[in-house]
């Protein structure tokens, strides 16, 4: 079985929308210790088959899985089957980048699988094709991430280092188009904030509570007013920093020590699904 873990944005900025339809965007990627489990086998038949224990995830063409295999094998030339079996644990519509993860997953195992037929810069091009989050999982440790998330730098950000992290997971999916709809109808124009400067500007992690925010929160907390609720309990609970993650629904919290995060996830834990976790580096 091969773990994929989910990631959060750590800031996010929004700028306003180009002549292709995407917006530009300024965020630094930090995968943490939350993760799917994905069975990859082969199969004779020229034919891909998903099986999933999430039954609202789709298991057809449309799936984002489904879609890397098939560019890797277009592109090489490849005509073999794909048996894939995803233990989902990474809510869907919570801003963890599941599906993107799993996707990488995908593609870096048939890269190791057919290391002939492919070289890793056409593997990325690749990784870019099948969805914007998925270049990031194929990459290793903190990635500052620029255009619409492919272009990736890699950081060290010595403040999060044995850090923990609660996820709290509320039973929400928010759909990312639509939280890009709504930042449109609500937004004036306006530049990326680039995070990478800003980080030579901090040192801990409570200076960057207002420096190294989500843009989607000022557009989704006035629909979900228990998302602000959220972070705030966060806080209150000793979270030395809480965002929301891409266009949420989850929220998260990173705090000092286990024990204050253990301390912090007995009282969220008979409200909400949560877990506690750790910053991958």
């Amino acid at each position: 079985m091969i773990r994929t873990p989910a990631k959060i944005n750590f800031g996010l900025s929004i700028g306003s929308k180009r002549d292709d339809g995407y917006h530009p965007l300024s965020t630094l990627f930090l995968r943490v210790g939350f993760y799917d489990l994905l069975l990859i086998e082969d199969l004779d038949e020229d034919n891909i088959r998903i099986i999933c224990t999430d039954p609202d995830i789709p298991v057809d063409q449309s799936n984002i899985c489904w879609k890397a295999a098939e560019l890797f094998f277009e592109k090489t030339g490849i005509h073999r089957g794909l048996k894939i079996t995803l233990q989902k644990n990474i809510p869907s519509g919570g801003g963890l980048g599941g599906g993107s993860s799993n996707a990488a997953a995908v593609l870096d195992w048939l890269f190791i699988r057919y290391p002939e037929k492919i070289e890793w810069i056409e593997l990325m091009d690749l990784a870019v094709k099948t969805g914007a989050d998925v270049p990031f999982f194929l990459m290793e440790g903190a990635c500052f991430a620029e255009g619409i998330g492919e272009i990736l730098t890699p950081v060290d950000i010595p403040f999060l280092k044995d850090r923990f992290v609660i996820l709290v997971m509320p039973e929400l999916n928010i759909c990312t188009a639509d939280a890009f709809a709504e930042f449109d109808r609500k937004s004036v124009l306006k530049d990326n904030i680039h995070f990478l400067d800003e980080l030579e500007k901090v040192s801990g992690l409570k200076e960057a509570q207002n420096i190294f925010t989500n843009d989607f929160e000022d557009v989704i907390f006035p629909h979900y007013p228990q998302l602000r609720e959220i972070k705030e309990m966060l806080i209150s609970t000793g979270a030395e920093y809480a965002s929301m993650t891409g266009s949420g629904s989850v929220i998260y919290g990173i705090y000092p020590s286990m024990l204050s995060a253990d301390q912090a996830l007995a009282g969220i834990t008979n409200r909400y699904r949560a877990v506690r976790t750790e910053i991958l580096t």
